[in-house]
Order: C-alpha cells, then sequence, then structure tokens
C-alpha cells in the first residue's frame, strides 16, 4: 500500500475481482462528487445523517473505485481524503512535507521488500513526523480488517493530541467511505474500534501505563498482540524497558503487517531510546 510495486500489485488483484481497473482522480474531482452528493444529504430527528434517495450505478462505482484506490494505495488516501488541523488551527488536506516524503520512501522501501516495519526515529520538534503515522494507522483501521492499533505518547495531553488526529481525520471523510464505528472514546485511554472489520485503536499514555495492578505492572500495549504502533516521545516515558520493549515489543511477531514506529526528540545522549536509537543505526 505504500511502495509502488506493491500498490500496482494490488491494484492488478482489484482489477480481476471487479472486472474493472480502478482509475485515478484528482482532489478536484474527489471534491466535486462530494459537493454534488450534498445535495440529498438529510438529517433525521436524532441528528444522524442519511442520503434520501438510492444511488445511482456511475455513483455506486465512483464510490466503489474511490474505496479500492485507498485500500490499495495509501498515498492516494492521504492526498485525497485525509485532512488534519494544521499549525494555524484550520482544516486542510494532507500534503506531503519534505520530512514526510523521507519518511514514506523509507517504509515504502521496507515493504517492497517484504519486511516487517518497524523503525525508531530521532527527531527535532515540528518535522510533522507523529502526523503522518497518526494519519497512516488511522488509513489502516479505516480500510483493513483485523487491525489491532496503538497509538500513545509519554502523558495524557499528549497523546490526547495524538488520538485526536485520527478522530478528525476520520470525522472529515465523506459519509459514503468511511466505516460506522461501533465504539468511540475520546478520553484518554481512549478507544477508536470498528466492529464490521475487526480493527480499532487504542490510545494510551505512558504515566498511567505506568502503574501498578496489583504485582504486576502495565505497560503499553500488554494484554494483546498488536501489528499496528506508535510510540512518540519515548526518552520520556518512564521505565521504557518495561513499558515499551517487554509489553509491548516482544510481543510484536514480525510479518509484512506490521507497522511499528517509536519516535522522539533526545533527551540527552545516554538512556534508553538514545541507547536504542544508536544500536538501530549501527
Amino acid at each position: 500500500m505504500y511502495a509502488k510495486s506493491i500498490v500496482e500489485e494490488r491494484l492488478r488483484f482489484a482489477a480481476e475481482e471487479l472486472g474493472w481497473m480502478p482509475e485515478y482522480h484528482s482532489s478536484d474531482e474527489v471534491d466535486k462528487f462530494t459537493e454534488y452528493l450534498r445535495r440529498w444529504e438529510k438529517y433525521n430527528a436524532q441528528g444522524q445523517l442519511y442520503f434520501s434517495r438510492d444511488l445511482t450505478p456511475q455513483e455506486h462505482r465512483f464510490i466503489v473505485n474511490e474505496t479500492t484506490l485507498c485500500m490499495c494505495d495509501a498515498a492516494y488516501y492521504l492526498t485525497r481524503y485525509a485532512h488534519l488541523s494544521n499549525e494555524n488551527d484550520t482544516n486542510v488536506r494532507f500534503k506531503f512535507r519534505d520530512t514526510q516524503k523521507i519518511y514514506f520512501h523509507v517504509i515504502s522501501q521496507l515493504e517492497a521488500k517484504g519486511a516487517a516495519i518497524e523503525i525508531i526515529i530521532g527527531k527535532g520538534r515540528q518535522q510533522f513526523v507523529t502526523t503522518i503515522i497518526e494519519l497512516l494507522i488511522g488509513h489502516r483501521i479505516f480500510f483493513y480488517k483485523d487491525t489491532n492499533a496503538l497509538t500513545a505518547s509519554a502523558d495524557r495531553i499528549k497523546s490526547e493530541e495524538m488520538g485526536k488526529k485520527i478522530l478528525f481525520a476520520y470525522d472529515q471523510l465523506p459519509w459514503w467511505i468511511k466505516p460506522k464505528y461501533s465504539r468511540r472514546v475520546e478520553s484518554v485511554p481512549g478507544l477508536l474500534e470498528f466492529e464490521s472489520l475487526n480493527s480499532r485503536v487504542s490510545i494510551q499514555h505512558g504515566a498511567t501505563s505506568a502503574k501498578q495492578k496489583g504485582q504486576q505492572r502495565v505497560g503499553l500495549g500488554r494484554g494483546g498482540t498488536r501489528t499496528v504502533w506508535h510510540v512518540s516521545e519515548a526518552s520520556h516515558i518512564p521505565r521504557p524497558e518495561e513499558q515499551i520493549e517487554a509489553s509491548l515489543m516482544r510481543a510484536t511477531h514480525a510479518s509484512p503487517k506490521v507497522f511499528g514506529n517509536i519516535e522522539s526528540s533526545f533527551a540527552g545522549k545516554t538512556g534508553w531510546f538514545a541507547d536504542k536509537y544508536r544500536y538501530a543505526k549501527e
């Protein structure tokens, strides 16, 4: 879904299933279709959105086309459907920044090799790496079955900000392409779950996870096997050997389905994150 070769392969499989090759559309064409359908969008007494007529065959095909492209090509999803609240608190469509292009190139290379995507990232602030990772986690749970994801940072506020990126992106999707959620908890710890896909993302934070339950210490992601995870500001999480390495990393079974990210600014030249980063780089 990231590498060009994998995208092309998936689209060939999709074309065999559909009987036609999905067609790429520009963001303007997507916006035009979305605005056109809004003429028939209504709200019931409970404030729930519904479409007031049946879709035409042409409209249905466009929706199938777009859903298929989003599944097969993550970059298409990002640049056509992913929205975020930018540094000016403005709702904007995602556009690749230079640092995000580098990150996407790296995960594309790993996917093309058939490798698990497991990355540790040492970063400066305001490089927008956290943003693209959260959007890609959203892409996994919105369009793929059996995705058990985790997103976490060092404290409740930072974790809430990360979770909001996924929730905001979900809320901005047009109704005709987004799955209906079965559970949504916006506080931290939080959750966004899609029962129809058996996919979910849990939102946790390091401060709570460091506490003990009886004699057992609770770590990030403990109690489940995660295929998708993102830990931010890892250098500020207490007892990372227990919280990140023992509870999360060792419970991840390497496969092409894995999408794991640990990223942080550095809090000095020593410590768990700095040591892990140097080890991975070497």
